[in-house]
């Protein structure tokens, strides 16, 4: 809305906002008429009616009064509606000027900018302001991505398409927005744990069973267990009494004990 459109648009609501209450207040004025006389031109009015007819008037007069209010409301408040189909006017380096369509260029900035690595969605806003191309472009990235990467290479790209394939010459560096993909950011992939089905496991196959046999078995030979062997040659141990062999006395003969006794 430009500036001529919201000076009407504000000296409209405010007429209207005058002239209900205006209204509203001779409503009210009980045995007293209205009296304007300029030159030659005299106007009187005077209202006659019930209580009930009062309020009722009083009640349309304030609603439209209220749409004199939004009137003068929307007229101080920033528009930044945007046709689709309207158009741009770039200057060209070799000269001239060139009229196109905001949707064909961020049409041609998204087909470019898509395939980027790290970038999943993009939608960019294209506006020129004095004659400067200025960009606002809104990103999908990867959680895993770099902030600082993408936006450097998105940067790069949109000035490098703006240039070389639409021939503009004042563009203005883009303003990126970064978004992330919240289902993910907040729910990561996690893999479902096993469960065990209910019941007996099943008997293995018999492939299996033959498959984990030991060599031998396979052949009808029975599993050659732990054998016995004899214990070696071990020496005795020593007599803690002593092995000396008992002394003979004359006379006399050598008892187990070792005691010599003579004959009697």
């Amino acid at each position: 809305m430009n500036l001529l459109a919201r000076f009407f648009l504000t000296i409209y609501g405010l007429l209207l906002i005058s002239a209900c209450g205006g209204l509203v207040a001779l409503s009210f004025a009980e045995d007293e008429k209205l009296d304007v006389s300029i030159g030659d031109y005299n106007l009187q009015a005077l209202v006659i009616t019930s209580d009930g007819a009062r309020i009722a008037v009083t009640v349309i007069l304030a609603a439209v009064a209220l749409l004199g209010a939004i009137s003068v409301l929307l007229a101080f408040l920033p528009w930044r509606r945007r046709d689709r189909d309207a158009t741009v006017k770039i200057q060209r380096g070799g000269g001239g000027t060139v009229e196109i369509t905001t949707n064909a260029v961020e049409r041609t900035l998204a087909d470019e900018l898509r395939p980027l690595p790290g970038v999943r969605e993009v939608s960019p806003v294209v506006r020129v302001r004095g004659g400067t191309v200025e960009t606002e472009i809104t990103l999908s990235i990867d959680p895993g991505a770099s902030i600082a990467d993408v936006t450097s290479t998105v940067s790069e790209a949109t000035g490098q398409v703006l240039r070389e394939q639409i021939g503009a010459t004042q563009v203005r560096r883009p303003t990126i927005r970064i978004t992330y993909d919240e289902i993910q950011v907040r729910h990561p992939a996690t893999t479902r744990p096993v469960t065990p089905p209910e019941g007996p496991l099943p008997p293995p196959p018999p492939s299996a069973v033959a498959a984990a046999r030991w060599p031998h078995e396979e052949h009808g030979e029975e599993a050659a267990g732990p054998t016995w062997e004899p214990p070696r040659n071990v020496p005795e141990p020593d007599d803690p009494f002593g092995s000396e062999e008992p002394e003979q006395v004359d006379g006399g003969e050598t008892t187990e004990n070792g005691d010599p006794r003579p004959d009697a």
